[in-house]
């Protein structure tokens, strides 16, 4: 099995979906949103991105494996 492949398994296995119901409204959720990610550190919130964006790139195979680079240039006006 591939370096790359054996840490997408661990991964799944870390970010497993709990199997519970609960109906809020959409600021309910949005502060449960923010008040999980808020207590977790840099390195796991790198960790899942890494994770979602390893999902995403397994269900598009024509995507390249890579990140992108955008540079925007912006004009400061002189005063």
């Amino acid at each position: 099995m591939e370096r790359s492949k054996i840490s997408i398994y661990c991964s799944m296995k870390k970010y497993r979906l709990e199997k519970e119901l609960k109906i809020l409204t959409r600021q309910e959720q949005e502060d449960q949103d923010i008040e999980y990610w808020s207590k977790k550190s840099y390195a796991e919130k790198l960790d899942a991105c890494f994770f979602l964006l390893n999902q995403y790139l397994d269900m598009h195979p024509d995507v390249p494996r890579r990140l992108q680079r955008v540079v925007t240039i912006t004009q400061r006006k002189k005063s």
